[in-house]
C-alpha cells in the first residue's frame, strides 16, 4: 500500500518534530537538555507563583509583581534559543552526513569513478553523479533526520533520464525499508541499501566485476 502524498509539513510528536519526509525525530543531546531545564523551570514559576498568590495577600504589592512575569520571560528566551539550537545542530547534523565513518566521495574516487556533487536545488534531490567509462549512477544519502519516503525514488527516476544514468542509490545508515518500499524502488531502478552496502558496492573488486 502506498504512503500518502498528502502530509502535513510540519506536525510535533512529543519531544520532538516532524518533517515533510517522515516519522518524528526526538529531540537529542544539548537541545534536549535546554529545552527540559527552560521547560522545568517554567512549571515551577508558573505553580509557585499560583501558590504565593493565593497564600499571600501582599503578593503583588511585594515581590510578586516581578516574580509574576518570569515565566513569561522564561518562554521568551526559551523559545528563540530552542530555534537557533535547533538550526545550529540540524546543520551540523546534516553536514555530517550518514554514518560519519563513511566517506562516499572518497570512496567512489577509489573505485574509478569520477564524482560530480549535484546542486542542493536538483530536481532528482541527489547529491552525487558517480560516472565510469559504462555506468552512471545517481546517489540520494539520507541524513540522520531525515526519514524514507517513496517520493525520494520518484524524483531520482526523473534523474535517470536527465543525466541518462543507469540506476539510482538511496543510502540510509539504519534502514527503515520495507518489501514493498524495496519493490517500488527497484521498480524504477532505484536500489535502497544501507552503508554496509555501499562499501562493498563501490570497493574496487565489486566496481572492477561490475564494469
Amino acid at each position: 500500500m502506498r504512503r500518502s502524498r498528502f502530509r502535513s509539513r510540519f506536525r510535533t510528536s512529543g519531544l520532538g518534530y516532524r518533517g515533510s519526509y517522515g516519522r518524528g525525530v526526538p529531540l537529542k543531546g544539548p537541545i534536549a537538555i535546554i529545552f527540559s531545564i527552560g521547560m522545568l523551570l517554567f512549571f515551577v514559576s508558573f505553580v509557585l507563583n499560583f501558590v504565593l498568590m493565593f497564600a499571600m495577600d501582599d503578593y503583588f504589592e511585594t515581590f510578586g509583581m516581578i516574580f509574576f512575569f518570569i515565566p513569561f520571560g522564561i518562554m521568551a528566551i526559551l523559545v528563540p534559543t530552542m530555534i537557533i539550537a535547533s538550526i545550529v545542530f540540524g546543520n551540523k547534523q546534516m553536514a555530517q552526513g550518514f554514518g560519519q565513518t563513511v566517506n562516499i566521495a572518497s570512496l567512489a574516487q577509489q573505485a574509478g569513478y569520477q564524482v560530480n556533487h549535484l546542486p542542493s536545488n536538483d530536481p532528482s534531490t541527489a547529491q552525487y553523479l558517480l560516472e565510469s567509462d559504462q555506468r552512471k549512477i545517481l546517489v540520494k544519502v539520507l541524513p540522520p533526520n531525515q526519514t524514507y519516503r517513496n517520493g525520494i525514488v520518484q524524483d531520482l527516476s526523473k534523474g535517470l533520464g536527465q543525466y541518462l544514468a543507469q540506476e539510482a542509490w538511496v543510502i540510509q545508515t539504519s534502514p527503515t525499508f520495507t518489501d514493498n518500499d524495496l519493490n517500488f524502488a527497484r521498480f524504477y531502478n532505484v536500489k535502497l541499501i544501507d552503508e554496509q552496502t555501499v562499501i562493498t558496492l563501490l570497493s574496487p573488486v565489486s566496481s572492477i566485476t561490475k564494469n
